[in-house]
C-alpha cells in the first residue's frame, strides 16, 4: 500500500529521485538480531512505485550477481489495498539480467512488455518476449463481490484505476541445482546459449505439476532439497529438479520514463537480506492448485476475502513467508508473522526529510511516494464488520499490532472506501 503525500509516518519510504529520503529510525523494540536487514545485494527487492498514469512507463531491471541459477517470484501490487495484480516466475542464469517495462495499452490497461529472453512462467508465457501480460483487477473484483454478500456497496476508485499504480515485490525462491551439461536437467534448458535459453518449455512443465506439499521433502548434500521430476521434453530421461538454498546476490534499478514530456525519474530500489531466517528454498509452483495448509506460510489474513477461503500456489511466497514449503505446515507456527514484523522493522522510519522543488517558471514540481510494503499484513483481517472494515488480526479491539508490540498501524483497512 502506498501513499502519495508530503509527510507520512511509515516503515518504507522512497522519493522519486536518485537517492532515498533521510529516515529517522523509530524507537521501537528490535527484532531478532540479523533476521532482516537492508543490504547492497540480497534476496528480496522492492520497487517502491509503478505507474502508467499520465503517459508514464515504469522500467525495472534485476541483476543476478552470483554464479547460481535462480528462481524468482515477481509480484505487482496495486497501491490502495496491495492486492496482487500481476505475478509470475523468472528463472535466471548465472550473472543474468532481466528487464521489463510496464506501459499502457490502447484500452488504458497496464501491460508488461520486455525484449528479454530469460525464461519466465505465469501469465507472461513461456518467456516474456513482447508477451504483453496485462495487469488484472481479479482480486479487487472478488473483494467487491464479497462486499456485496455483506450488502455493502463498494465506494472506492474503479478497479481499473487502482491497478494503474502500485509497487513491486521481487523474491528469490531458490537456487536451481543440477548438471548444466546434462540434457534433462532444468538448468540445462534455462541456461543461455548464444544469448538465448535452450528451451523455456521446461519451466512450464515444472510448474504444471501442481505438487502436493507431501511430495516436497528435504534432500541431502550441500543444503539442496529434492523436488520434482518431470518428463523430459524430448521423451528422454526425466528432468529432476533440485532446489538449493537461497543465497541472495540480487540487486536492481527502476525508473519512470515519460517520452512525451522527456522525463526520466530514477527510483531507489530497496534490497533486503533475509538470511537471518535461514536460506532454505521457498519455491511455490506458479500453479492454480489449492492447498489448505498453504495458509501456514503467510501472515496475509486478508486473502480470505478474495480467495474464497483458500490460497493457491501462485499466491506465495510473499514478504511474510518464512519456513520453506519443504518443511510442511508442521512447525511453521507463528513464523510468517515473525518475518512480517522483521521486514517492517528493517524498513521502519519515524520521520522523512528530503529536498523539494516547486517553480512555476520551470514547470517544476516534486512528488513524494511513501510505500508501505508490509501494511497489508497488519490492517486486513479474517472478515468484515457491518461497515466493511477489516476485523482485527489480534486479540482485543483495534488494528492488528506486530508480535513485539510495535504499533506500526492503528486503523484496520476499510474495504468499502479502499483506504
Amino acid at each position: 500500500m502506498s501513499k502519495k503525500v508530503g509527510t507520512m509516518l511509515g516503515i518504507g519510504a522512497a522519493m522519486l529521485a536518485g537517492q532515498p529520503a533521510f529516515a529517522e529510525p523509530l524507537p521501537f523494540p528490535e527484532g531478532p538480531e540479523g533476521t532482516v536487514a537492508l543490504a547492497e545485494t540480497g534476496d528480496v527487492l522492492l520497487v517502491p512505485y509503478y505507474t502508467t498514469e499520465s503517459g508514464n512507463e515504469t522500467y525495472i531491471n534485476v541483476v543476478n550477481t552470483t554464479d547460481q541459477f535462480k528462481a524468482l517470484k515477481v509480484r505487482f501490487r496495486e497501491a490502495r489495498g496491495s492486492e496482487d495484480s500481476l505475478d509470475f516466475h523468472v528463472y535466471m542464469s548465472p550473472e543474468d539480467a532481466w528487464t521489463a517495462a510496464l506501459t499502457q495499452d490502447r484500452d488504458g490497461v497496464p501491460t508488461l512488455v520486455t525484449g528479454n529472453s530469460t525464461c519466465t512462467f505465469g501469465r507472461v508465457g513461456a518467456n516474456a518476449d513482447s508477451s504483453a501480460a496485462k495487469v488484472r483487477t481479479t482480486y479487487i473484483d472478488e473483494v467487491i463481490a464479497e462486499l456485496a454478500e455483506y450488502d455493502l456497496e463498494y465506494a472506492g476508485p474503479a478497479p481499473a484505476d487502482r491497478v494503474r499504480e502500485g509497487y513491486v515485490e521481487i523474491i528469490e525462491m531458490a537456487t536451481l541445482v543440477g548438471d548444466v551439461d546434462q540434457e534433462g536437467s532444468l538448468i540445462h534448458y534455462i541456461k543461455h546459449e548464444e544469448g538465448e535459453p535452450r528451451d523455456c518449455r521446461a519451466v512450464a512443465e515444472l510448474n504444471r505439476q501442481n505438487p502436493e506439499l507431501s511430495a516436497l521433502e528435504p534432500g541431502d548434500g550441500e543444503g539442496t532439497h529434492a523436488s520434482l521430476t518431470i518428463s523430459d521434453l524430448n521423451d528422454g530421461d526425466p528432468i529432476q529438479t533440485r532446489f538449493g538454498n537461497r543465497n541472495g546476490g540480487l540487486f536492481g534499478s527502476a525508473a519512470l520514463i515519460n517520452v512525451e514530456s522527456a522525463t526520466y525519474i530514477p527510483m531507489h530500489m530497496a534490497v533486503l537480506d533475509t538470511s537471518g531466517f535461514g536460506d532454505s528454498p521457498l519455491f511455490f509452483a506458479q500453479s492454480a492448485a489449492r492447498e489448505e495448509s498453504l495458509a501456514a506460510f503467510t501472515a496475509d489474513r486478508g486473502l480470505v476475502l478474495n480467495k474464497d477461503g483458500g490460497l493457491q500456489y501462485w499466491d506465495l511466497p510473499d514478504l511474510s513467508t518464512t519456513s520453506p514449503i519443504f518443511m510442511g505446515p508442521e512447525g511453521a507456527g507463528d513464523a510468517p508473522d515473525v518475518k512480517a514484523d522483521a521486514v517492517s522493522l528493517a524498513l521502519r522510519a519515524a520521520q522523512l526529510a528530503n529536498e523539494f522543488l516547486v517553480d512555476p517558471a520551470l514547470n517544476a514540481a516534486t512528488d513524494w511516494v511513501v510505500t508501505l510494503p508490509t501494511k497489508r499484513f497488519y490492517v486486513t483481517g479474517e472478515g468484515l464488520d457491518e461497515e466493511g472494515v477489516a476485523s482485527s488480526n489480534s486479540e482485543g479491539t483495534g488494528a492488528p499490532r506486530v508480535s513485539n508490540g510495535a504499533p506500526f498501524f492503528t486503523e484496520p483497512f476499510d474495504y468499502v472506501s479502499a483506504q
